[in-house]
């Protein structure tokens, strides 16, 4: 019955599972993603929500960028990957849309960070723990490298959301809140450990971005 009564909580708990999953369990990401549909349609007033998505200029670069991808299909000879570069993107034109049916989404914000920190440190931990495993069968130091460390995702995706993970670890560190040295020590210690993931990835890249991200 409590749940009931917090219906209109179910965008923002949804949305919250959605991010922890991403970096690892990608398959019930793209699950929830129907369901939080739904969820936005019989638990909001989606004429009020689509009107106030196309007002927003911002909004409308995004879903912009998507459909010009979905255009590019007609004109890709390679369907296979087209499809999955758009389901890769299909956040362009998901989450514009979703994040307006958010009751309160300044303070959900914490908690949604929160969740992709956390699905990303669990799909850290699950690539060090099995190229580990597989390091002690093998005896090959390839296996804590690039493909084949990344057991979840291509290296290349990974990286991206540990670098992003790593801007929400520091906004936490830097902000104005009160912390004690365990809070800090924990958190400069997750965001060494995500650092040490996506040199091991071996994305260029992605090194160089978390370089700027760290000096910025």
């Amino acid at each position: 019955m409590e749940l009931i009564k917090k219906k209109d909580q179910w965008p923002a708990w949804l949305m919250q599972l959605f991010v922890f999953f991403l970096p690892n369990l990608q398959q019930v990401s793209v699950i929830l993603i129907p369901v939080m549909i739904l969820a936005w349609i019989f638990l909001r007033q989606p004429g009020q929500k689509i009107g106030k998505t196309l007002s927003d200029k911002i909004i409308l670069l995004f879903l912009s960028y998507y459909f010009i991808h979905v255009i590019g299909m007609l004109y890709s000879d390679n369907l296979a990957y087209g499809f999955f570069d758009l389901q890769v993107k299909l956040s362009f034109l998901v989450f514009p849309i979703l994040i307006p049916g958010i009751s309160n989404p300044q303070m959900e914000w914490k908690k949604i960070r929160n969740a992709f920190i956390a699905g990303n440190a669990l799909a850290a931990g699950w690539c060090l723990v099995s190229a580990c495993i597989s390091f002690v069968q093998s005896h090959d130091v390839q296996r804590f490298f690039y493909v084949n460390y990344s057991r979840l995702m291509h290296p290349a995706y990974f990286s991206m959301y540990l670098n992003v993970a790593i801007i929400f670890l520091l906004e936490i560190l830097i902000s104005g809140n009160q912390k004690s040295f365990k809070e800090k020590f924990g958190l400069l210690i997750l965001i060494f450990f995500f650092f040490i993931t996506i040199f091991l990835l071996s994305s260029r890249t992605a090194i160089a971005t978390s370089y700027i991200t760290v000096a910025v």
